[in-house]
């Protein structure tokens, strides 16, 4: 019994919790000395109107049928007064709504979008059950309405077949759906939907093809936008913030409480937890001229680059346009709009 005793005691003792010691730092992180008076928070500087700020408005991509997840350009080429960003966010008054707004090449809101969240875009058009609107691509507002053709017989199998063959030999451009697909929000399970001269035909059938009369679709399906759509390119964050220095608040280090636990893993992860310091970054974004900007509560492995810090960001720009989205924000993120040139 006094040998079980014995041999628990070490297991006992190494078993406490583990901790973090923190300890006041109040210095630099980099050699120089960095006066922080200039520096301002994305907040602030956009309550002094020098930048823009863009609210998602709690908008979640996942669970709510949105439509874009990212900023979406539209680029027409060779035409400079066709090149739009797109941003899609909740509409507060009504939760099962969401408002599309345009934003043109210098970052200025142009128009707007109200429309159901079920909807669904295809060819670049706006469809609900039995309407939809051409906005996304000519600013036309106007609800026009969706010509159906029933074909729920079996004996129609055939007459679909005729209508894809048709389509495929004109050279029209389609759409299709397959049986039980989440589609099925814009009415039947398997429908068709035809764009010629700017005019929607759906033809609504019943999946009844035996193997021999199975449709056969092709590669040459549309899709959800058009070519001229795209999500809007990302920029190594790098590129645009310069770290200026690192005011380290307080050190934190971690105590393990198990001598055989020598390391932490985070969140599961395979990087082992690090001592690290908590404070405030300042950063130069790399405008004409340079916007200083600072981020509190921000946290740094003491064995990392500072500059690593510049990587953090999400930033979001194309070649015609004449600012930059950043990001803040993962599910409901918040894009600040900051022009390329920017004059204070």
């Amino acid at each position: 019994m006094n040998k079980l005793i014995i041999l628990l005691l070490p297991f006992i003792f190494s078993c406490r919790d583990s901790k973090w010691k923190v300890t006041p730092a109040n210095k630099f992180l980099a050699i120089k000395k960095t006066d922080t008076t200039s520096y301002s928070t994305f907040e602030e500087l956009y309550l002094k109107g020098t930048i823009k700020k863009i609210t998602t408005s709690d908008s979640d991509y996942i669970d709510n049928h949105t439509h874009f997840s990212l900023p979406l350009v539209y680029d027409k080429k060779y035409d400079y007064t066709k090149k739009y960003v797109f941003i899609e966010k909740k509409y507060i008054p009504d939760d099962q709504k969401i408002i599309i707004v345009k934003y043109d090449k210098e970052g200025n809101a142009l128009d707007s979008i109200i429309v159901d969240q079920n909807t669904k875009i295809i060819n670049s058009y706006i469809v609900e059950r039995n309407s939809y609107t051409s906005w996304l691509i000519d600013s036309d507002k106007r609800i026009k309405t969706i010509e159906n053709v029933n074909y729920f017989s079996e004996s129609d199998t055939s007459k679909i077949k005729e209508i894809v063959k048709s389509l495929k030999r004109k050279n029209e451009s389609y759409y299709s759906t397959s049986e039980y697909t989440d589609e099925a929000m814009i009415d039947t399970c398997n429908y068709i939907i035809s764009f010629k001269n700017n005019k929607l035909t759906k033809y609504n059938y019943l999946k009844k093809f035996r193997p021999e009369y199975e449709l056969k679709l092709g590669k040459d399906n549309t899709s959800e936008f058009s070519k001229e759509f795209s999500l809007m390119s990302s920029l190594k964050s790098e590129k645009l913030f310069q770290v200026d220095n690192f005011f380290a608040k307080n050190h934190y280090t971690f105590i393990p409480g198990n001598k055989w636990d020598f390391k932490l893993y985070p969140n599961g992860g395979g990087v082992p937890q690090c001592d690290n310091f908590m404070g405030s970054v300042f950063f130069s974004l790399l405008t004409t001229p340079p916007l200083k900007i600072k981020i509190n509560q921000e946290s740094i492995c003491e064995n990392r680059n500072l500059n690593e810090l510049a990587e953090y960001h999400n930033v979001y720009t194309e070649d015609f346009l004449n600012f930059y989205l950043i990001e803040k924000g993962i599910r409901n993120p918040i894009y600040y709009v900051v022009k390329k040139n920017e004059t204070k």
